[in-house]
């Protein structure tokens, strides 16, 4: 069947709307892969770090005096600021990121990511050790490990570049606080009345080489921007201060 050219136009004009709408549709999934849960995602043939760890408890408020030394510990606004200033060297532009056309704000917004991601090639940061905090609690008594399991949860951190939130690239598959045997039998008797044992979790590693950083736009205040750092866990630290 022979087309006319009003007819060909046609066809090629909504084959071409399709195709962009193909390219928008994989565009905003991978943002909301990366960006939109909040629990670690392993990738496949990473190594992972050893997730079933003694729990340190300590009395002493400074989670810095817990890390290494030479790792630079990202737990301040300031010390993040000063951090992504060396990175990137300017925040994002969110308002001009988020603009007024709905349709068009998470094309502005990967297209920001593919320009820095370029700009970020060979920075001398992306090998440097860092730490991060993440919340967490015991769950149920694992018999095998004589610890707990941990629940975990992200923390947000206010900046002048907007919130941060790290992510993990290479989470372990089980995460087990060990307490001292001195500690067990009072864990045990909390967990069993549904007591909650509050703990923090010290992340050790270094930002991804590709990738490394993610943007995204708040859910809680609109125009808001999110910029979510892709950690490569090298260790991971259980604290609990009393």
């Amino acid at each position: 069947m022979k087309l006319t050219m009003n007819e060909m136009s046609s066809k090629f004009k909504y084959a071409g709307e399709y195709f962009l709408m193909q390219q928008m549709f994989v565009k905003l999934l991978l943002i909301l892969l990366f960006t939109g849960i909040h629990a670690p995602l392993p990738l496949r043939g990473m190594d992972l770090p050893e997730g079933v760890r003694p729990l340190i408890i300590t009395q002493d408020n400074s989670l810095a005096s817990h890390v290494s030394s030479g790792v630079l510990f990202l737990n301040e606004p300031s010390i993040l600021e000063e951090f992504f200033e060396q990175l990137e060297g300017a925040s994002p532009n969110w308002k001009y990121l988020y603009g007024s056309n709905v349709d068009e704000r998470y094309d502005r917004l990967f297209e920001e990511m593919e320009k820095r991601n370029e700009a970020r090639i060979g920075h001398v940061l992306l090998n440097q050790p860092i730490a991060f905090v993440w919340y967490g609690n015991l769950t149920s008594y694992r018999p095998e490990h004589k610890g707990f399991g941990v629940a975990i949860g992200p923390m947000k951190i206010q900046t002048n570049w907007g919130i941060i939130r790290f992510k993990i690239a290479n989470a372990p598959f089980e995460m087990v606080a060990v307490p001292s045997a001195y500690h067990l039998k009072a864990f045990q008797d909390k967990r069993a009345k549904g007591e909650e044992i509050d703990i923090q979790i010290i992340y050790s590693g270094s930002l991804m080489e590709a990738e490394s950083v993610l943007f995204d736009f708040s859910t809680e205040k609109e125009g808001e921007g999110m910029i979510l750092p892709i950690v490569m866990l090298d260790q991971v630290d259980f604290m609990l201060i009393e």
